[in-house]
């Protein structure tokens, strides 16, 4: 509980900081995605390396490892599977019909997952979250791009500019290896990495402060995608593990990563190519502010059997 509390006023002061310092003219227009480009680019990827780089090797943890890149994949493939056909009784047109499930299966696992887990879960909890995103990662631009828009064939540089994906990868790789970073650079990299959280919440807050919030409710089809991706789906997922019997702390990373607002890619992936693109702002925004609400009544569910600590 004081894990919980302690994340919620992280989030409220640290957004409330951006959204004044946006809402004042302290910062600029351009400021909120400079920070965001920095934060994706740089500060995530050392905090993952330096977590990597912190953590000895056991057995368990590359278990949990494992299990939660495969809770991931399970996740992505069943929620493709139940979304995607249902989606063409909705009355939208099919940019907005096809951004809509992508709204709704694609959480935001990187820029607020990562920090949400290393709060709850210390630096093992952020490499199972980064094994997590490195799942997300392989989708959002091969099954995501693809249903998106069929026009524009998934390109495989895409993936290769991707900096956090290329840190798990990297992450992954120096937990399994038995050559260390040495002291002086894991410190560095990891004072840059501990800069992750502070400013994934002031982002937030300058999201809220540039947007127009009649417009934001008015975004009725977006409410039902943001009940799908913050409650029904990260339900299900713990649901499921509970049947199944899956705990550890792959189990409540993976319930906590599945259960993060929508993701900000989905938002650039439709601006670049023209689908969708003002409708998934909004709901990205909708469910960021929603994620105050619902977040907590994610991390507040009974651990899975078997969970640890």
């Amino acid at each position: 509980m004081s894990a919980l509390v302690g994340i919620g006023l992280k989030i409220l002061l640290g957004g409330g900081i951006g959204y004044a310092a946006r809402r004042g003219g302290m910062v600029g227009d351009r400021f909120g995605a400079q920070i965001n480009a920095l934060l994706l680019a740089v500060v995530a990827p050392a905090a993952i390396i330096a977590s990597a780089s912190s953590t000895r090797f056991s057995p368990d943890l590359a278990g949990d490892l494992g299990t939660g890149a495969a809770i991931a994949a399970i996740y992505f493939a069943v929620a493709w599977a139940g979304l995607a056909p249902a989606s063409r009784i909705l009355p939208l047109p099919r940019d907005e019909r096809h951004m809509m499930v992508n709204l709704s299966v694609m959480p935001n696992t990187g820029f607020v997952g990562f920090p949400v887990a290393y709060e709850m879960f210390g630096p093992q909890g952020l490499l199972c979250a980064a094994a997590v995103d490195l799942v997300y990662n392989l989708v959002a631009y091969t099954v995501g791009l693809r249903w998106l828009t069929s026009s524009h064939p998934p390109r495989p540089r895409e993936m290769l500019r991707n900096s956090p994906l290329l840190a798990s990868v990297c992450a992954i790789v120096l937990f399994f290896s038995p050559v260390h970073l040495p002291g002086v650079v894991t410190e560095a990299v990891g004072m840059v990495g501990a800069m992750m959280t502070p400013l994934a919440m002031m982002i937030l807050g300058i999201s809220l402060a540039e947007s127009s919030l009649p417009d934001l409710w008015r975004n009725t089809w977006g409410y039902l995608a943001c009940g799908l991706r913050l409650v029904v789906l990260p339900a299900a997922v713990w649901a499921g593990l509970r049947f199944a019997g899956v705990g550890g702390l792959a189990a409540q990373v993976a319930v906590v990563s599945l259960a993060m607002p929508s993701g900000t890619l989905n938002a650039i992936l439709g601006g670049r190519y023209d689908v969708g693109y003002r409708f998934a702002v909004h709901t990205v925004v909708q469910s960021n502010v929603l994620m105050f609400v619902t977040l907590p009544m994610v991390l507040l569910l009974p651990r899975v059997p078997g969970a640890s600590g």
